[in-house]
């Protein structure tokens, strides 16, 4: 695999991204998840239109997020009360760091 610097955009149109991509001969670009939102708009319209030229967009989520995510439905104090089996899923819990 090839490890190419970061690029930062100054716009996220799709067209940007695809001219990115091509002068950057890249097949495949990795994003980070957003599931829902303006962001996820954005992605998916980058998506399509990088589909229609044989590029991939990755989305990626951590385990973290995966998680999360469904407890995080009814704000904060819903998801405080997950949080002592998440760190323990995540391998975050106070015990696990002192084995």
């Amino acid at each position: 695999a090839q490890s190419l610097p970061v690029h930062r955009l100054t716009t996220l149109s799709p067209e940007a991204v695809l001219q990115w991509c091509r002068d950057a001969d890249l097949k495949t670009v990795a994003v980070a998840y957003a599931p829902v939102g303006p962001e996820a708009d954005v992605l998916r319209a980058i998506d399509q239109h990088l589909s229609k030229h044989d590029v991939a967009l990755l989305r990626v989520r951590r385990r973290y997020d995966t998680l999360t995510w469904p407890h995080a439905t009814k704000g904060f104090f819903n998801l405080k009360a997950q949080i002592p089996g998440l760190l323990e899923k995540l391998c975050l819990s106070k015990q696990q760091r002192l084995l």
